[in-house]
This record gives structure tokens, sequence and C-alpha cells, in this order.
């Protein structure tokens, strides 16, 4: 989802709209798995306009275990260099991971990714 709010541009000529982008980056295996049970980092990457230093207004990112069923909100952390992540750590019993991160920049554009079904893995 993404929602911003615009003025009709002056010409009939097409305007390019700022997009933003949250990029949720963990470090997998080769198989694209994580293993159950540990505590993993997950660095956040960001880009567009929200990835200029003072952009961000907030940035909340959330987990699921069941499919999307619930949501538990994360703590993100931010590096003096600018440089986001989130740590989570994986169930023992999880099929799958799923995120959600809700980024509303400075100028009030906001926008949601959703990162669905992740498998974590349970053999590394």
């Amino acid at each position: 989802m993404w929602t911003f709010t615009s003025a009709r541009p002056t010409t009939d000529r097409t305007t390019r709209l700022p997009r933003s982008t949250v990029r949720i980056a963990p470090k997998l295996s080769l198989r694209g798995t994580a293993p159950t049970g540990s505590t993993l980092a997950v660095p956040l990457k960001l880009s567009g306009a929200a990835a200029a230093a003072g952009q961000v207004a907030t940035l909340k990112v959330n987990v699921s275990y069941d499919g999307g069923r619930t949501w538990k909100p994360l703590a993100v952390k931010t590096t003096p260099q600018g440089a986001r992540s989130v740590t989570v750590k994986h169930p023992a019993t999880a099929k799958a991971v799923s995120f959600r991160a809700d980024l509303k920049e400075r100028g009030q554009h906001r926008r949601r990714d959703d990162h669905e079904r992740v498998p974590p893995g349970s053999v590394n």
C-alpha cells in the first residue's frame, strides 16, 4: 500500500512520483533458509527519497510466524551511520516468517511493504 498527496501536474506530460522502498535483507543460506531457534539480525535497505539522511519520519517493522494471522512489532535499530536493522528470534516450530514494513517519509509519503512467507528452514 502506498498513499500520498499530490497536485495535478502543470503539463500533460507524465510526472514521475517519488517512490521509496524498504528491502528486508536477511543473510540466508544458499537454499534461502535461516536456522530456526536462533536469533538473526536483519538489515533494512532503504532506497528512493527515504534513503537520504533525515527523510524517514517513521519506520515500523512487524513479524509474523503464523502466515500473517498475528503480527509482533520489532524494534528498528539505527546506527550513527544511518544503517537500519531489526533482530528476530525464530521459534523452533516456525515453518515460515513474514515481515511487514511501514515507512512514512517526511512530506507524508507512506509505503507498506509485505514480505510474506520467507522460509526459516530448520536444517542448516
